[in-house]
């Protein structure tokens, strides 16, 4: 099952760099897993290896892995795919972990480390 967010997913969103808001905060991604969204799932067991029992307690509250009440709680997922040609070699793409999902914590995913919430790498070809 996928909530409303997810459901409008597409790796289109993210081939050559993208950005999505999924949820208004980590408590409303704990929510959706917990309701049964498996893509919520997945991304709030991301966000609980990477945090830890303190991390999730601030993530859950508004703050950030500081323990700072953040401006923007929303869990925004940025990245970027590249369709790979011929033997994985990436085309078009200028980082140098292509092929990942970053899980942010606000808006502006491009903003210091602590925002980072947890990363997927995407194992396969999205196209």
């Amino acid at each position: 099952m996928r909530c409303a967010s997810c459901a409008k997913l597409s790796c289109d969103d993210f081939i050559f760099g993208g950005s999505r808001r999924l949820q208004d905060s980590a408590a409303a991604l704990k929510t959706s897993a917990e309701a049964g969204c498996d893509l919520c799932a997945l991304f709030w067991t991301c966000c609980a290896q990477k945090q830890g029992e303190k991390g999730v307690g601030n993530l859950l509250q508004g703050r950030d892995s500081n323990g700072d009440t953040v401006e923007d709680a929303s869990v925004c997922i940025e990245g970027e795919l590249f369709p790979s040609y011929g033997r994985g070699v990436m085309k078009g793409s200028t980082s140098e972990d292509p092929n990942h999902l970053r899980i942010t914590l606000g808006t502006e995913p491009t903003k210091p480390q602590s925002n980072s919430l947890g990363s997927l790498h995407v194992f396969t070809d999205p196209v």
